[in-house]
């Protein structure tokens, strides 16, 4: 029995919000979740629920957490993005230079990127990428980041998963045997 979690967070999406916000808050409450957290991308905002209330606060600046009052708070003060740039760039080179900056100066708050990737096959067709190739994105990435100093970044796979193409080849080392691709050293070579 793993236990009530403290927090649970959910990003609506068109096809979730409605059950987000209905059935699955209902349980959530009725189940004791201390904090129920909904992230909505549109608006942006958060809905925060609590067990006792009907209406949650909504925050729309700064989110901050404390679970255990002794611990300091977590404040979350940023806007996380997933990228995935290969799936509409043909090569990394055809990335703009500015696409990320411009991204950090939309938001006017830091960035953190929670997902990034870059798959190492040749296939599917029309999506065909190489070893070199991921590499080559890890590079550039960090270079179009990097004047927008994102406070993280996270990429998706360690190893290649057993999932649906071009997804099964973004891993930095190989799943068959462990062994680094070459985007693993650029990702050392060029992170902060």
């Amino acid at each position: 029995d793993a236990g009530i979690p403290l927090l649970v967070v959910e990003i609506l999406s068109p096809l979730s919000a409605r059950a987000d916000r209905g059935v699955k808050r209902q349980q959530y409450q009725k189940a004791g979740v201390p904090t129920y957290w909904i992230v909505d991308l549109d608006e942006p905002r958060i809905e925060v629920w609590i067990p006792e209330t009907q209406t949650p606060t909504v925050e729309t600046k700064r989110l901050t957490w404390q679970p255990i009052e002794s611990v300091a708070a977590l404040e979350i003060d940023l806007v996380a993005f997933s990228t995935y740039p290969g799936l509409v760039f043909a090569d990394p080179e055809s990335i703009p230079a500015t696409y990320y900056a411009d991204l950090a100066a939309r938001v006017g708050k830091p960035i953190a990127f929670t997902e990034s990737g870059w798959h190492a096959n040749a296939a599917p067709a029309g999506w065909e990428s190489s070893d070199s190739e991921q590499a080559r994105f890890v590079t550039r990435f960090f270079d179009l980041t990097r004047a927008a100093s994102p406070r993280f970044v996270v990429w998706s796979f360690l190893y290649d998963q057993t999932i649906d193409p071009p997804f099964d080849s973004m891993g930095l080392r190989r799943r068959s045997d462990g062994s680094p691709r070459p985007a693993w050293d650029a990702w050392i070579d060029a992170s902060p």
